[in-house]
């Protein structure tokens, strides 16, 4: 078959249990898949060596280490090889040399409003390649007009370089699971979790604003209230730092680090929760909330503008910055039945997939 448009995928920055490779692989899937007129070169990491998509497909694994300074070279001499019509990067990382034609994705601005400690050789090389990579670029692409607003304020870049790509919540059809019907060991007994509990899924970045949590449950136990707290993602369970709050504030009967779990068990803790809690200062999208929205597991979140434009009354908000009000949100909420129907229908794949085509056309 001969393909109309050669187009380069940069899927390097995928991971395995992060919501936004998540977003971005089932986006492009379905995009691949639409298009089979276009032939697609995927750059992806070795770890990702099985992942195969359709026909009309190419996988490609650079030597080369994702955010490495060798890649500003290897990467490079690959992509003017390959002569591709169109380079879609889903980051601002990408060679600085590279001068052809390319999109970027800029999801979110966390950096400039909450900046990650880093060796200060790092941060002013990123800094380089934010800046340059975002001002030449052909189109950028975020998720919001916020985020549209930012970029064109703080990067000086025109408004019509700048496209907005509305994400989605992945839809899925539930089916019971059989391994938790037919489940005689209760899971609480067996991580010795003694109360109701809530779920928290979401990273523990500093905009997360997690250590609010250490002084609600500090002050939940010298309240002798019974609520736990359930982590539930790898990168807040790895976290060293967050692991030894909990130890030095005596919270180890309060908030439980669960990992390596299977599916199934994952399943089990989220139907069986009170709420799902997100406490963040800044998100422009919460693609940690799609099992939670999936679940129809109750919310409560920050009333940080974001959060409220996507949800309104569908879910419970309190000050991100006051721990009293998250104490009694936490204490006073009961769990209930909530469907999320109009959330998923506002932001779907279809919806997702239109504004990418538009964009790249």
């Amino acid at each position: 078959m001969k393909y109309t448009k050669k187009i380069w995928l940069d899927l390097r920055f995928l991971k395995k249990d992060n919501y936004y490779s998540q977003f971005i692989y089932e986006l492009i899937w379905n995009f691949i898949k639409m298009n089979p007129e276009y032939l697609f070169n995927i750059y992806l990491d070795l770890s990702f060596a099985n992942l195969n998509l359709w026909e009309n497909t190419k996988n490609i694994f650079p030597k080369a280490k994702y955010k490495s300074f060798r890649e500003q070279t290897h990467l490079w001499n690959n992509i003017k090889k390959d002569k591709n019509d169109i380079v879609i990067f889903f980051s601002h990382n990408k060679p600085l040399n590279f001068k052809e034609k390319y999109i970027i994705f800029i999801p979110e601005l966390s950096n400039f409003h909450f900046p990650k400690k880093q060796n200060i050789f790092t941060k002013i090389f990123q800094d380089i390649l934010f800046k340059n990579n975002s001002k030449n670029a052909e189109k950028i692409i975020c998720f919001n007009k916020k985020t549209s607003e930012e970029i064109n304020d703080k990067l000086n870049i025109s408004e019509n370089k700048i496209k907005i790509l509305t994400p989605f919540f992945n839809k899925q059809e539930l089916t019971i699971n059989e391994e938790i019907k037919n489940l005689t060991l209760n899971l609480e007994t067996k991580y010795n979790i003694k109360w109701n509990y809530f779920i928290y899924n979401s990273w523990v970045w500093t905009e997360k604003n997690i250590d609010k949590l250490i002084e609600v449950f500090s002050l939940l136990k010298q309240n002798k209230k019974d609520i736990n707290l359930i982590i539930l993602d790898e990168e807040t369970i790895k976290d060293l730092s967050f692991r030894k709050q909990v130890i030095e504030n005596n919270l180890t009967d309060k908030i439980f680090f669960i990992w390596n779990i299977w599916e199934y068990e994952k399943e089990y803790f989220y139907k069986n929760s009170l709420w799902i809690i997100l406490p963040d200062l800044y998100n422009v999208f919460p693609f940690s909330l799609n099992k939670a929205l999936n679940y129809w597991i109750n919310i409560l979140a920050s009333n940080i503008n974001t959060l409220k434009k996507i949800f309104w009354n569908k879910i419970e908000f309190f000050n991100p910055n006051n721990f009293l009000d998250i104490y009694e949100k936490i204490i006073n909420t009961k769990k209930q039945n909530n469907k999320y129907s109009t959330i998923f229908e506002k932001y779907n794949k279809e919806k997702s997939l239109e504004d990418l085509k538009n964009i790249i056309k």
